[in-house]
């Protein structure tokens, strides 16, 4: 092997065929390479999530406020951005850069009602009608990716009927029942009392002594020899109705007596 001095130094000398535009296809390739490796090493690392978003409060009326959160931690995420109806330019409502960069840039679908707040979340104000449709929510972070939508739904304040709320609804509920066996209770007092007072009079009616004269319902046995008295005393009554009284001479010596 043959040594060359450069500079001072002594290096191998090339050896036949090899020339120095080989070297740099080598480099180049031997550096391609490395960065393919690293790309697909960083490809197989990222993870995916399927956000959820919640709306709250969940019925929205016009003219009222909403907020749409998420349910997930944005503490892996960098940058969010929120969506009307489908995530492109387009329909950009905003960007959000979580800490500890900060700060927020708008879409072409910002209408000056939006506030992009903590943890990601989008509040709405002064709802208006033409509001409702679909948002989503993209992030993004190290090796992390994510992605959620929601429909939200604005009711006119007109349409909507008044509504009880459940611990009316169970009073109501209570109330009524008690209503009803209250009225069952009374119901079968009042006819329990008219039966006990229908018998009372059944049995004081059998009970009641004829008037004097008045024919009674059963008739009385009589001893042997009761008519027979009772005739004559009748008999003898009735003469003595129809007949002066006798008097009794004094030669008696008793006063006078009536018969």
């Amino acid at each position: 092997m043959e040594w060359q001095a450069e500079g001072g130094r002594r290096r191998p000398r090339d050896l036949p065929g090899w020339t120095p535009p080989w070297r740099a296809v080598l480099l180049a390739a031997s550096i391609l390479s490395s960065f393919f490796l690293l790309a697909q090493g960083q490809l197989s690392t990222t993870t995916s999530y399927n956000i959820s978003v919640s709306v709250n409060p969940p019925e929205t009326l016009e003219g009222q406020t909403v907020n749409l959160t998420l349910k997930y931690s944005a503490t892996n995420f960098a940058v969010c951005s929120w969506y009307r109806e489908m995530d492109t330019k387009e329909h950009l409502i905003v960007t959000l850069y979580l800490p500890p960069i900060g700060g927020t840039t708008t879409g072409p679908s910002y209408t000056g009602r939006e506030v992009a707040g903590f943890g990601c979340s989008l509040l709405i104000k002064n709802l208006h009608l033409n509001d409702t449709g679909t948002y989503v929510v993209t992030m993004s972070g190290p090796s992390v990716d994510g992605r959620g939508d929601v429909k939200l739904q604005v009711l006119d304040e007109n349409s909507i009927q008044p509504r009880m709320s459940p611990a009316a609804i169970a009073g109501t509920t209570i109330g009524s029942v008690a209503g009803v066996v209250l009225c069952v209770i009374v119901v079968y007092f009042l006819c329990t009392k008219a039966s006990c007072w229908k018998k009372e009079q059944h049995a004081s009616n059998g009970n009641i002594p004829s008037a004097p004269g008045h024919n009674q319902a059963t008739d009385t046995k009589s001893k042997p020899g009761e008519e027979d008295i009772q005739y004559s005393t009748l008999a003898f009554n009735t003469k003595n109705t129809s007949q002066p009284a006798l008097k009794i001479p004094p030669a008696f010596g008793q006063r006078d007596r009536l018969f």
